[in-house]
Protein backbone atom coordinates (compact mmCIF):
# COMPACT_ATOMS: atom_id res chain seq x y z
CA UNK A 1 0.00 0.00 0.00
CA UNK A 2 1.53 3.16 -0.60
CA UNK A 3 2.65 5.83 1.77
CA UNK A 4 -0.66 7.84 2.31
CA UNK A 5 1.18 11.34 3.99
CA UNK A 6 3.05 11.95 1.15
CA UNK A 7 2.64 14.27 -1.46
CA UNK A 8 2.90 12.08 -4.37
CA UNK A 9 -0.29 10.67 -2.81
CA UNK A 10 -2.20 13.32 -2.43
CA UNK A 11 -1.79 14.43 -5.79
CA UNK A 12 -2.49 11.04 -6.83
CA UNK A 13 -5.99 11.38 -4.43
CA UNK A 14 -6.44 14.57 -6.48
CA UNK A 15 -6.27 13.38 -9.87
CA UNK A 16 -8.26 10.80 -8.42
CA UNK A 17 -11.09 12.99 -7.53
CA UNK A 18 -10.68 15.38 -10.45
CA UNK A 19 -11.18 12.72 -12.54
CA UNK A 20 -14.18 11.43 -10.99
CA UNK A 21 -15.92 14.89 -10.68
CA UNK A 22 -15.42 14.98 -14.20
CA UNK A 23 -17.10 11.81 -14.21
CA UNK A 24 -20.04 12.68 -12.49
CA UNK A 25 -20.60 15.77 -15.42
CA UNK A 26 -20.63 13.46 -17.99
CA UNK A 27 -22.59 11.09 -16.51
CA UNK A 28 -25.52 13.95 -15.92
CA UNK A 29 -25.04 15.27 -19.46
CA UNK A 30 -24.68 12.24 -21.41
CA UNK A 31 -27.12 9.41 -18.81
CA UNK A 32 -29.06 11.47 -16.57
CA UNK A 33 -30.26 14.34 -19.23
CA UNK A 34 -29.45 11.79 -22.06
CA UNK A 35 -27.90 14.32 -24.67
CA UNK A 36 -30.43 16.96 -24.26
CA UNK A 37 -28.13 19.29 -23.99
CA UNK A 38 -24.26 18.83 -24.59
CA UNK A 39 -21.43 20.73 -24.18
CA UNK A 40 -20.09 22.95 -27.20
CA UNK A 41 -23.72 21.41 -29.20
CA UNK A 42 -25.30 24.11 -30.77
CA UNK A 43 -28.57 22.44 -30.66
CA UNK A 44 -31.23 20.84 -28.23
CA UNK A 45 -31.99 17.32 -29.12
CA UNK A 46 -35.57 17.60 -27.72
CA UNK A 47 -36.30 13.83 -28.85
CA UNK A 48 -34.11 12.42 -26.13
CA UNK A 49 -36.40 13.46 -23.50
CA UNK A 50 -37.94 9.95 -24.45
CA UNK A 51 -35.63 8.76 -21.44
CA UNK A 52 -35.00 11.14 -19.37
CA UNK A 53 -36.73 11.44 -15.87
CA UNK A 54 -35.31 13.63 -12.82
CA UNK A 55 -36.26 12.96 -9.39
CA UNK A 56 -35.15 14.47 -5.91
CA UNK A 57 -33.40 11.26 -5.28
CA UNK A 58 -30.96 12.13 -8.31
CA UNK A 59 -30.50 15.53 -6.80
CA UNK A 60 -29.37 14.21 -3.31
CA UNK A 61 -27.64 11.80 -4.58
CA UNK A 62 -25.73 14.11 -7.24
CA UNK A 63 -25.69 17.12 -4.71
CA UNK A 64 -23.73 14.99 -2.00
CA UNK A 65 -21.23 13.01 -4.63
CA UNK A 66 -20.45 16.48 -5.82
CA UNK A 67 -20.07 18.00 -3.03
CA UNK A 68 -17.70 15.22 -1.99
CA UNK A 69 -15.78 15.06 -5.07
CA UNK A 70 -15.35 18.92 -5.10
CA UNK A 71 -13.42 18.57 -1.77
CA UNK A 72 -10.67 16.86 -2.95
CA UNK A 73 -10.26 17.71 -6.47
CA UNK A 74 -9.63 21.32 -8.90
CA UNK A 75 -10.32 23.49 -5.78
CA UNK A 76 -7.72 25.55 -4.05
CA UNK A 77 -8.43 24.77 -0.31
CA UNK A 78 -8.47 27.29 2.34
CA UNK A 79 -5.58 26.66 4.68
CA UNK A 80 -7.60 26.56 7.85
CA UNK A 81 -9.94 23.80 6.19
CA UNK A 82 -7.44 20.52 6.12
CA UNK A 83 -9.44 18.16 4.81
CA UNK A 84 -7.68 14.76 5.52
CA UNK A 85 -6.76 12.99 2.04
CA UNK A 86 -8.93 10.05 1.25
CA UNK A 87 -7.73 6.32 1.92
CA UNK A 88 -7.94 4.36 -0.51
CA UNK A 89 -10.93 2.37 0.61
CA UNK A 90 -12.91 5.62 0.93
CA UNK A 91 -12.09 6.24 -2.88
CA UNK A 92 -12.94 2.75 -3.34
CA UNK A 93 -16.73 3.77 -2.28
CA UNK A 94 -16.26 6.89 -3.93
CA UNK A 95 -16.63 5.12 -7.22
CA UNK A 96 -18.61 2.40 -6.17
CA UNK A 97 -20.93 4.91 -5.59
CA UNK A 98 -20.92 6.71 -9.22
CA UNK A 99 -21.19 2.81 -10.86
CA UNK A 100 -24.06 1.66 -8.71
CA UNK A 101 -25.90 4.97 -9.82
CA UNK A 102 -24.75 4.66 -13.38
CA UNK A 103 -26.13 1.21 -13.59
CA UNK A 104 -29.45 2.21 -11.72
CA UNK A 105 -29.75 5.01 -14.65
CA UNK A 106 -28.52 2.86 -17.68
CA UNK A 107 -31.94 0.98 -16.77
CA UNK A 108 -34.34 3.99 -16.14
CA UNK A 109 -33.28 5.04 -19.08
CA UNK A 110 -34.50 2.01 -21.03
CA UNK A 111 -37.42 1.73 -18.67
CA UNK A 112 -39.10 5.16 -19.54
CA UNK A 113 -37.59 5.15 -23.24
CA UNK A 114 -40.16 1.88 -23.70
CA UNK A 115 -43.32 3.92 -21.79
CA UNK A 116 -42.34 7.48 -23.43
CA UNK A 117 -42.21 5.38 -27.20
CA UNK A 118 -45.65 3.89 -26.11
CA UNK A 119 -46.95 7.49 -25.67
CA UNK A 120 -46.14 8.82 -29.09
CA UNK A 121 -48.41 5.92 -30.91
CA UNK A 122 -51.85 7.69 -32.09
CA UNK A 123 -54.84 7.47 -30.17
CA UNK A 124 -56.57 4.15 -31.31
CA UNK A 125 -60.31 5.04 -33.07
CA UNK A 126 -63.28 4.18 -31.52
CA UNK A 127 -66.48 3.63 -33.07
CA UNK A 128 -69.32 4.80 -31.34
Amino acid sequence: MPDQNTEAYRDAAKDFYTALRETWERLVEELLLGKVVERYSSGVMTQSLRGVTVDDDDFKIIFFAMKRVSEFSGHDQAAGKQVPTPKPDEMKADLDVIDNYRQLITKRVETTAVARKKLEEPPIAKVA
